[in-house]
């Protein structure tokens, strides 16, 4: 976020999110280190795994030194604030903050193999369907636009929860994302698609949580090329009475031209958005799918403050 609260006082400012993602989402930066009073700057920490395979969060210069519980309280202080993000950005690396090959030293001193944050970790734990990523891989084009695909998704669902989730509310959701589903885990969204169609009031809580933890993990999955040209196909389906052999001919062209990596996904999207201007499909509109998976401005996302 560009605050000053690096362990030797500088910071990780990252343009990509303080310039592009905060134009979708309330950013809300957060540094456990300094919450817990370790102050600016402070001696460096670093993961150490002990001959009992617990990993500790430990001072590299000063190993007597253990923020380990420190971190992990702290994550469960603020356990209520953060189950109210839509999604969270974590910083690459860092002891206490990353997600994906954090170095996890070994008695000798040496990184032996990649772990995962202490906070970091704590937070996944207790938020298990929260969409999360690293800033730096959210230089990948493709897996930033997943990650806010999947906070789009998740923001609509906690609005839905904190409205008062109703049988009709949850087979909505369902309904709207379900194209969504279909293009990242087809298997996901047959089974999903029956879960939801037998749901009863004595069982929505218990189906809902179920539901919406693996909706959200069938997410984490980037869709390919063809599973893409096989939910724009269904799509297609619904309009074949409406638009000529002259318009399918070219949507199958153009589809057949992002298969071959020559154009992106949105150029047969775009098509089909023309054609529901000339002919509206309601059920069409309101598929997020067709919406291209974009949060309206103010989804809730936290955002690691040294980044």
């Amino acid at each position: 976020m560009g605050q000053s609260v690096r362990f030797d006082g500088n910071h990780k400012k990252n343009n990509l999110v303080t310039e592009h993602l905060k134009d979708l989402f309330n950013l809300v930066p957060i540094c456990p280190e300094v919450a817990i009073g370790m102050g600016v700057p402070r001696q460096p920490i670093r993961l150490m795994k002990r001959a009992n395979d617990t990993v500790r969060a430990l001072g590299v210069r000063d190993p007597a030194l253990d923020v380990t519980d420190e971190l992990r309280n702290f994550a469960d202080d603020i356990a209520p604030t953060l189950a109210t993000f839509s999604g969270y950005i974590f910083k690459k690396d860092s002891p206490s903050c990353g997600v994906f090959g954090v170095k996890l030293y070994g008695s000798e001193g040496m990184p032996a193999e990649n772990g995962r944050g202490i906070f970091s970790e704590q937070v996944l734990r207790a938020n298990p369907s929260m969409p999360v990523e690293e800033e730096g891989r959210l230089n990948d084009l493709e897996l930033r636009d997943n990650f806010i695909k999947r906070v789009s998704v998740y923001h609509d669902w906690q609005s839905r929860i904190r409205q008062g989730l109703t049988c009709h509310s949850f087979e909505e959701f369902h309904r709207i994302h379900k194209f969504t589903l279909l293009a990242h885990d087809q298997p996901c969204y047959r089974r999903l698609g029956k879960y939801v169609a037998d749901c009863t009031n004595s069982e929505l809580s218990k189906r809902s949580e179920y539901y919406i933890t693996e909706f959200m993990n069938a997410l984490k999955i980037i869709p390919t090329a063809d599973q893409n040209i096989n939910v724009i196909m269904h799509i297609m389906g619904f309009l074949k009475r409406d638009i000529t052999a002259s318009d399918k001919a070219e949507l199958v062209r153009t589809m057949e031209k992002y298969r071959a990596g020559d154009v992106s996904r949105d150029v047969p999207l775009g098509l089909i958005s023309h054609h529901l201007k000339n002919h509206p499909n309601q059920y069409l509109s309101s598929q997020h799918y067709l919406n291209h998976g974009m949060p309206t401005t103010g989804c809730a996302a936290a955002s690691v403050s040294h980044l």
